[in-house]
């Protein structure tokens, strides 16, 4: 399979153990966070969207929270992340990379507090938007370690080759690893021989022969000019010709001898590499950058999400679960039900109600009321009095005009309600009705005329008549006892004043 091979180069060196994948370890699981930082880092650094992404330099970008601080420093690297000639094909038909990530069963190094190492296979599938896939590629990466920091677990190193003594030891002057870069250290083999006709063969072997001739069986058919070409060996290089221009790899001189790379290419040092999308610029690592103040977002220059969000893979700017945006774009917890957030930030309920206590808004309870189970209610130690809550009068008082009283043909006594005293009957200090001179009394009956044994009987009631009668007038002489004969005496008015 030709897919990815600059990768499955890197992988097919160091064979691997052959277990079975799976989403943990059986001998050792590794602690969750752990797997999910190795697991959703990989898969999202092998996602690719060649559609929208300048490279897979984007998707390690995207890969960046998963990561420590080593490869988060590595993200401006110019090192190939895939084949540019398979991305162009990808992205002629607008199909996508989906990477999963399972950890692979197997011995490891044992896992310590804040670090853990487990192998992991990566598997790319190609697809198209009509869901034909083009392509499968399992990657096997042998060594991909988990380091716990402040922040949590993260990816810290990724590497495709297992250590090994060939390759962390350097080999004597004279030899290198064979086969490399992994193979133990031998002899460096000599350089390959150069022959005469342009070729070169292994230098255990000879050139071949390209010509034949009497007395001499090897004669070489063409010879090598200084400009680089070669003619026939019988006949005489140009003399008119200078070496033609070295394009580097995958450049070809045009008419005026100027290398140039291939239509839909440009320029950056040596190498043909694809255009910046529009409105990015090449900076001097040759890495596509966007302006001062903006973002990739796959090919396109976006400004930065507000402070807490996070861009998910459709290039929309989220708050976390559980939060809302606000009206500054900050991220915040929501609102109770009903309730709206002021220019302040502060959570309000509508005009005319109020916030009840579990949060939800309400209209507000009349007269001194308070809500509670859901229903106006007066306060604890009032009652409910022409719509009003209210302190309960004392018993026996009636409530009028806003005030306790007593009811009608009562009066109020040491604090309660009572009739009044009959007749000459009075009020005493206790409160009781009682009549003059010792006598007793009743509401119902008021003063009686009978007294108890021993004591004095009440005084009876005195009349006083007074008489009123005229001046009298002069004697007459033929008066009869100072009267004329036959008048009357005059008529007396009495009144009677009564006395106790």
């Amino acid at each position: 399979m030709a897919l990815l091979a600059a990768i499955m180069f890197v992988v097919g060196g160091c064979g691997g153990n052959g277990g079975k994948p799976t989403g943990s370890d059986t001998d050792e699981p590794a602690p969750p966070e752990a797997q999910d930082a190795i697991v959703k880092g990989l898969q999202t650094m092998f996602t690719w969207y060649p559609a929208r992404d300048a490279s897979p330099r984007d998707a390690y970008i995207r890969a960046l929270p998963y990561l420590g601080q080593k490869l988060q420093d590595g993200k401006d690297n110019t090192i190939e992340r895939g084949n540019s000639v398979w991305w162009q094909e990808w992205k002629d038909k607008r199909a996508e990379v989906d990477a999963t990530a399972l950890l692979v069963v197997g011995e490891h190094p044992a896992d310590q507090p804040d670090t853990v190492e487990r192998s992991v296979l990566v598997t790319q599938t190609v697809k198209t938007p009509d869901g034909q896939v083009l392509d499968t590629n399992p990657m096997l990466i042998e060594s991909v370690v988990a380091k716990k920091n402040p922040q949590g677990w993260r990816v810290d190193s990724i590497n495709f080759f297992k250590t090994n003594q060939f390759r962390t030891a350097g080999c004597p002057q004279g030899q290198s690893h064979q086969p490399t870069p992994d193979g133990p250290c031998a002899p460096t083999p000599p350089p390959p021989i150069q022959c005469p006709d342009g070729s070169t063969v292994p230098p255990d072997q000879t050139c071949p022969a390209t010509g034949t001739g009497p007395g001499n069986p090897t004669v070489p058919s063409t010879k090598q000019c200084p400009d680089g070409s070669t003619v026939p060996a019988n006949q005489s290089c140009p003399t008119t010709t200078t070496a033609g221009p070295q394009c580097p790899q995958g450049q070809t001189p045009d008419s005026s001898g100027t290398c140039q790379c291939p239509s839909g290419t440009e320029k950056n040092g040596d190498q043909c590499v694809q255009p910046c999308p529009q409105g990015q610029t090449r900076d001097s690592t040759g890495t596509c950058q966007c302006p001062s103040g903006t973002e990739k977002n796959g090919d396109q220059c976006v400004q930065p999400c507000p402070q807490g969000q996070t861009r998910d893979s459709t290039g929309t700017c989220q708050c976390p679960s559980g939060t809302v945006q606000g009206s500054d774009g900050s991220c915040t917890t929501p609102c109770p039900t009903g309730q709206t957030r002021d220019s302040y930030g502060t959570c309000q309920c509508p005009s005319g109600t109020v916030q009840g206590s579990d949060g939800s808004c309400t209209t507000p309870c009349p007269n001194g009321q308070v809500r509670s189970g859901g229903t106006c209610q007066c306060p604890s130690g009032t009652v409910m009095e022409g719509g009003s809550c209210v302190t309960p009068c004392p018993a026996g008082q009636v409530r009028s005009g806003g005030t306790c009283q007593c009811p009608s043909g009562t009066t109020l006594v040491n604090g309660s309600c009572v009739a009044p005293c009959i007749g000459r009957a009075y009020r005493d200090a206790s409160g009781n009705c009682a009549c003059p001179n010792g006598s007793t009394a009743s509401a119902a009956e008021g003063c009686g005329s009978y007294v108890g044994a021993g004591e004095a009987p009440p005084q009876p009631r005195i009349e006083v008549m007074t008489r009123i009668q005229p001046a009298a007038p002069p004697p007459d002489p033929d008066s009869v006892n100072g009267r004329p004969p036959g008048d009357t005496p005059p008529s007396v008015s009495i009144f009677r004043t009564p006395m106790l």
